[in-house]
């Protein structure tokens, strides 16, 4: 098993200050989040080495945000996220595999608000985001054709750097919709590793892939010029 003993405490640090601030600051909001993810490592198939050994996990956690503009808001997250990958046995029985990798991410992004006519009406509630985020692995585990194979920090990274680009549905001002597409941008399996297929042929062999299906539900007290900053139609 992979595991970081030290886990990102100073991340932790730093986020429960934003968020003890964002309770007493006006301009900040404070919420959580929850949602099933597909998720992968790029190249771990090995029935033909491409990206569709998808495994169902989850994202939980916290955010913080403001608005900087009307139209642009800066958010802070830290979320619990499960992924990896699996693969069902061959007609033979082989060549199953179940990997589960468990993050401790802590992220910032922009929200930007975007307008269009559909239909001749308004739409207003949908943002584009972007971000990058920082995760230290907690635990893993896989699993091979039933046999335990251990990972050890000597081939694999226990730190992931992530890029992400997503979009929002605003249902209300307290409650949105996030589908979000996130890749590494350093491996999963380190590059050295050559008994490791994963690391060979592209710069991508060996990274993790995040679809991401989350809810947001804002907490406390709404603050009323950042709800009209969100919805600008209530002006």
């Amino acid at each position: 098993m992979l595991a970081h003993k030290g886990i990102s405490s100073s991340i932790i640090l730093s986020f429960l200050l934003i968020f003890n601030f964002s309770a007493k600051a006006q301009r900040f909001q404070t919420g959580i989040t929850f949602g099933p993810a597909m998720t992968t490592v790029n190249g771990i198939d090995t029935k033909d080495y491409d990206n569709d050994a998808y495994k169902l996990g989850f994202t939980l956690g916290a955010f913080a945000n403001t608005h900087i503009s009307d139209k642009n808001i800066l958010q802070f997250e830290i979320n619990f996220t499960q992924a990896g990958a699996t693969q069902a046995p061959d007609s033979l029985n082989n060549s199953s595999f179940r990997l589960t990798l468990n993050y401790l991410n802590a992220g910032v992004l922009i929200r930007h608000r975007i307008r269009f006519k559909m239909s001749g009406k308004l739409v207003d509630k949908v943002d584009l985001e972007a971000g990058v985020a920082v995760g230290r692995l907690l635990s893993s585990s896989f699993v091979e054709n039933t046999y335990s194979v251990p990972l050890t920090s000597a081939n694999y990274n226990t730190t992931d750097i992530n890029a992400f680009a997503g979009i929002d549905y605003s249902f209300s001002q307290r409650f949105y919709f996030c589908a979000r597409y996130s890749n590494s941008l350093q491996p999963l399996v380190k590059r050295d590793y050559t008994p490791y297929y994963a690391s060979y042929y592209t710069w991508n062999k060996g990274n993790n892939m995040i679809f991401d299906f989350s809810f947001h539900i804002l907490l406390g007290k709404r603050n009323t010029d950042a709800a009209a900053n969100l919805n600008p139609t209530t002006k």
